[in-house]
C-alpha cells in the first residue's frame, strides 16, 4: 500500500503543467494583488491576461478551468477563453503579482522563468513573501507564504 502511495504522489509530480483548475492561497497577512496569464487554441502562451484579482489577507480564489474567468474576474481587452476543448485547448502560464514590489511566477517557457519567487513584503511584520507556482495533479496551484 505504501508503494502504491508513493507511486501516486510520484505520478502527480511528474505531470509538467496542470491544465484544469487553478487555486490561489494567501497565506499571509497582507494583501496580495495578483494577475493571472493562460493561454487557449485561440490566444497563445500569455496572451489571455485578466484583470486583477485581490485576495485579503488569508483568502483564496479558486478557477475551474481558464474558459472560468471569462465570466467571473474577465480577461483584459476584451478577450474570451474558448468554451470548449478541455484542458486540450487551454491551459494556466503563471501570474504577476503585487505590481513593481513583486514579480512573476509560472511555468518556464511561457512567459515566465521560474516557479518561485521571494519579494520584500510591503507589509510587515513579515520581511518577505514567497511565491509558488506549479502542478498539482492535473491543476495548477499559486500560493503565497511568508
Amino acid at each position: 500500500m505504501k508503494k502504491l502511495i508513493l507511486f501516486a504522489f510520484l505520478a502527480m509530480a511528474a505531470v509538467p503543467k496542470g491544465n484544469a483548475a487553478l487555486f490561489i492561497s494567501n497565506n499571509t497577512d497582507c494583501r496580495v494583488v495578483v494577475q493571472i496569464y493562460a493561454h487557449d487554441i485561440t490566444h497563445g502562451t500569455c496572451v489571455l491576461q485578466s484583470w486583477r484579482l485581490v485576495l485579503e489577507a488569508w483568502e483564496s480564489a479558486s478557477y475551474n478551468n481558464v474558459a472560468s474567468i471569462n465570466t467571473d474576474l474577465g480577461w483584459l481587452n476584451g478577450q474570451t477563453a474558448a468554451t470548449t476543448g478541455g484542458t486540450s485547448v487551454w491551459g494556466w502560464d503563471g501570474a504577476f503579482f503585487n505590481g513593481s514590489g513583486g514579480g512573476g511566477v509560472g511555468y518556464p517557457g511561457t512567459c515566465f522563468t521560474t516557479t518561485t519567487l521571494t519579494v520584500p513584503n510591503t507589509c510587515l511584520p513579515v520581511a518577505n513573501v514567497t511565491a509558488t507556482w506549479g502542478p498539482l495533479g492535473s491543476n495548477t496551484i499559486l500560493e503565497f507564504n511568508p
